[in-house]
């Protein structure tokens, strides 16, 4: 219960800390795109079939979406939820 001040500590303590990492996976997923539009990928293995490429391509550019929107998410989140009572 939030009533406990110790337990209301730990919770903000949590919260901030929580704050803070997403903040830092966004940062360094910017610098890691960055990083790669500067220097893009060397080519790919030519004994590897090309829709097995073109596959991991593809998960690979999901998960670096992945890694830009779910800190993203996760702000608007809290931008929305700053002025709720329950906050």
């Amino acid at each position: 219960s939030f009533r406990d001040a110790g337990v209301l500590g730990l919770h903000r303590f949590a919260s901030q800390v929580h704050h803070t990492l997403g903040l830092l996976v966004l940062a360094a997923a910017l610098g890691w795109l960055r990083r790669r539009r500067r220097r893009p990928r060397p080519p790919g293995d030519p004994t590897v079939a090309r829709w097995r490429r073109g596959l991991a391509g593809g998960v690979h550019g999901l998960l670096a979406l992945l890694l830009l929107v779910v800190p993203l998410s996760g702000w608007a989140a809290l931008s929305a939820l700053a002025d709720s009572p329950q906050f």
